[in-house]
């Protein structure tokens, strides 16, 4: 089954504003929902800044980082956490996934 999958760009922690839509299988994995923003963000976002770019899901105020290998399921939102300068994506993505340690 294919879904449409809305995801919102977060730009060095600020929402950036518009979703983009994607049309994934169900089953997909995350980088195969990462592989479908490429094909639609190429012109307005480079395709490096998406590869290094993390998937995530709000869950009240925490963020929690999810891994390329997870399977979309029943998602149909998600946050994808974006760098304007090196290291701060990751450094948001460390964050959100220690807190995510600290919760379980």
């Amino acid at each position: 089954t294919i879904v449409e999958v809305r995801i919102q760009r977060v730009v060095d922690g600020q929402d950036f504003g518009k979703e983009v839509a994607v049309n994934v299988p169900q089953t997909a994995s995350m980088r195969d929902v990462r592989a479908a923003v490429v094909q639609v963000l190429g012109s307005e976002t480079s395709e490096e800044q998406i590869r290094t770019g993390k998937f995530a899901r709000r869950q009240g105020g925490i963020f929690t980082v999810l891994n390329d290998t997870e399977r979309l399921g029943k998602r149909r939102k998600l946050l994808l956490m974006l760098s304007n300068s090196s290291g701060s994506s990751s450094q948001i993505a460390q964050g959100s996934a220690q807190q995510q340690q600290q919760r379980d």
